[in-house]
């Protein structure tokens, strides 16, 4: 290139020598110097072809640099776009783990909480073990309590210091204590049954004999209650008849009083008619002492009034005269004093008057009472009269009633021997009274219903059968209270009646002294018996008790006997369960401990399996990061090289890629313009020597 840039001016001076001048010289020169110039030429071709063999590579590797630059470009966006994805990958995978890594933690977390219930539940497990442990040793400390206890009762049974063999032997003991109890009891039975006879035999003839007394008695109280209802029909007949006749006086004085009242009453007319015609007199004659002493000029107005009034002053001169004659007064009386009597005499006879007019109504306010109290003792009559009909129709009854109670009571005993025959109750059934009979096959049906051993349900119905005799002998007991404070309370009416016997004439007693004496003597010998019917009463009430309490004590030995072995196989029972309790305990927690174990292994394998893929997959994103860091440094270097090339500073980096580019752009100019001036050269040379045209064609072909 230096040369043909050093040829182009001696090519233009040979130009204009060849226009200016044609002269053979320059031609030889220019032969000369053409054959130089060819031989430079052929130098030049040379170099030109070398060139453009340079060129040709340097056109082929740029066009391969382009290629690559372009493959770079596209390999530079790829990685670019794969940096991107693999740092959005990056981020995700960070994200995921520290999604993981919090995942880590929290599965760290619940490790720790299942390590430290895995702790609590060890602690709780030995606990438990201490628990049973102590269980255990209380289980031992209590066996050996029992078996020292078992020992201590073989020791006094003479056994083997075995429980079976102990309860053999107590079972044999109680067996032969409930046999010689029972044989005691038959015999004790058999001697009760025997004086139970004789007593029932006393108590059937006293309840017999008080039966009779008490039919007798009410026989008596029913006769008695006649004889005073017959007294008090007669004393009310009598009474009735009284008031009858008094009624009957009381009516003709009621009407006596009555036509005396009439009388009165029309005289009580008359009298006020004629008190009121002396109110007028007096009137006048006040009117006319008044009148006198006025003046004269009024005097014969005066003197037409007296003459109006003469006929009244008549009447009532008649009037005077008459009440002075009823008066029994004499004529010549003054009439001021008359009229005053008179006046006296009215009120006199006005107050009589009211005092008979009280009379007649409290009369007749007696009578009303008394036609009451008649209306009375006739319902009472009425009343008494269905009373006595009522009682001897009862009485005519009461008979036929006994009977038919006593049948029935005979029936229903029967059934309640033969269900108590089929009880299996071992007492005297037939000797016993109804209501204990119902007693005693309730309670045994209560006792086969609770499923008691027949001694313990022959000993409860002793009890009962016990404290039901009783309380039979205690209401005996208060019944023949009863009957003494009744029997005394007839000896001192008998004696009070004797008493007003001896004191009344002998006309007036209901009852003469001879049957008085019996009735005494009938008491007394009452009371004997009664006494002695008390007195048994309380012996057999005390030998009750003795009984009673022999069975109780009796009782209360097995009672405590059968506590102590309830109590020993109740505990026995308590310490299996409680075994069996923490047994299934121990396995329940057993099985939660494998299945934890189970669960946190499974866990942990999966945590491991997820680890193993995070980090498989970061071992990938890392060989990807290597790879694109390879290929970053490999463009790098590239660009470097070319930066050198170029002849750029290129140690720091610092050179933008469209500097690098404006070189290459720059570099491909300068190379067409070379390629241009070539081209141009061989031209003015085809121009000089048409010959060498076909071999450059030739050539810029090839």
């Amino acid at each position: 290139m230096t040369k043909l840039t050093a040829n182009a001016p001696v090519m233009c001076q040979f130009r204009a020598s060849d226009t200016q001048t044609c002269s053979h010289e320059k031609l030889e020169e220019i032969r000369v110097k053409v054959e130089k110039l060819q031989h430079t030429i052929v130098e030049n071709k040379e170099i030109i072809h070398e060139k453009n063999m340079t060129i040709n590579e340097l056109k082929a590797e740029c066009d391969a640099a382009r290629l690559e630059n372009v493959d770079h470009l596209k390999r530079i966006e790829e990685l670019e776009g794969l940096l991107l994805e693999q740092t959005h990958k990056l981020h995700n995978f960070e994200q995921a783990g520290n999604q993981h890594t919090l995942v880590i933690q929290s599965l760290q977390e619940d490790i720790k909480m299942k390590t430290n219930k895995l702790l609590d539940l060890r602690y709780q497990y030995k606990i438990l073990e201490e628990k049973d442990e102590r269980r255990k040793k209380a289980e031992k400390s209590s066996h050996e309590e029992l078996e020292k206890y078992i020992k201590d009762q073989a020791n006094l049974l003479d056994c083997e210091a075995k429980s079976q063999s102990c309860l053999l032997k107590l079972t044999d003991l109680l067996r032969s204590f409930s046999d010689c109890k029972e044989q005691v009891k038959r015999q004790g039975d058999a001697i009760e049954a025997f004086e139970f006879e004789q007593k029932a035999s006393r108590e059937t003839i006293s309840r017999l004999s008080g039966e009779i007394n008490k039919e007798q008695a009410a026989r008596q109280t029913a006769e008695n209650s006649e004889r005073e209802v017959k007294q008090e029909l007669k004393k009310t007949t009598t009474a009735c008849e009284r008031a009858e006749a008094r009624i009957r006086l009381l009516e003709g004085r009621v009407q006596s009083l009555t036509q005396s009242l009439q009388v009165a009453r029309c005289d009580a007319v008359e009298r006020d008619k004629q008190l009121n015609r002396i109110a007028e007199v007096e009137s006048m004659f006040q009117n006319k002492v008044y009148e006198s002493n006025v003046s004269n000029h009024s005097s014969t107005p005066q003197h037409d009034k007296y003459n109006q009034s003469l006929d009244d002053i008549q009447v009532i001169q008649k009037f005077v005269n008459t009440m002075a004659s009823w008066l029994s007064f004499p004529q010549s009386a003054d009439l001021s004093v008359l009229l005053s009597t008179i006046t006296q005499r009215i009120e006199e006879m006005d107050e009589s008057l009211k005092q008979q007019a009280q009379v007649i109504t409290e009369l007749e306010m007696e009578l009303a009472g008394l036609r009451e109290e008649r209306l009375k003792y006739t319902s009472n009559t009425d009343m008494l009269k269905e009373r006595i009909i009522y009682l001897e129709q009862y009485r005519a009854s009461d008979g036929t009633l006994i009977d038919e109670l006593r049948s029935e009571k005979d029936r229903l005993h029967y059934h309640l021997c033969k269900l108590a025959q089929i009880v299996k109750i071992d007492e005297p059934v037939a000797e016993l009274g109804v209501e204990i009979l119902g007693d005693t096959i309730a309670i045994r049906l209560n006792q086969l219903q609770q499923g008691d051993t027949e001694k313990q349900a022959n000993q409860r119905l002793q009890i009962t059968r016990l404290q039901r005799e009783l309380r039979e002998t205690k209401d005996r007991a208060e019944s023949l209270d009863l009957q003494i404070g009744v029997m005394r309370r007839r000896l001192v009416d008998a004696q009070e009646s004797r008493h007003h016997q001896t004191l009344t004439p002998a006309s007036s007693t209901p009852m003469t002294l001879a049957s008085s004496e019996k009735e005494r003597r009938r008491l007394l010998k009452q009371l004997e018996q009664v006494k002695e019917v008390e007195e048994n009463l309380r012996q057999e009430i005390v030998m009750l008790k003795a009984r009673l309490l022999e069975s109780s004590q009796t009782k209360l030995a097995e009672v405590s006997l059968s506590k102590a072995l309830r109590a020993a196989q109740t505990k026995v029972d308590e310490l299996t369960v409680l075994c069996d309790k923490r047994d299934n305990e121990n396995k329940k927690l057993a099985g939660e401990l494998n299945e934890f174990r189970k669960h946190s292994s499974r866990e942990m394998v999966s945590q491991n399996e997820e680890l193993l893929r995070l980090r498989q997959e970061v071992k990938h994103l890392q060989t990807a990061l290597n790879c694109s860091r390879k290929s970053e440094e490999s463009l790098l270097e590239f660009r470097r090289l070319v930066a050198i090339y170029l002849g750029l500073d290129n140690e720091q980096l610092t050179v933008p890629d469209y500097e690098i580019l404006t070189h290459l752009d720059r570099l491909v100019s300068a190379n067409q313009s070379q390629i241009a001036n070539a081209v141009a050269t061989e031209r003015a040379i085809n121009l000089v020597t048409g010959n060498t045209r076909p071999n450059i064609i030739g050539h810029y072909n090839r």
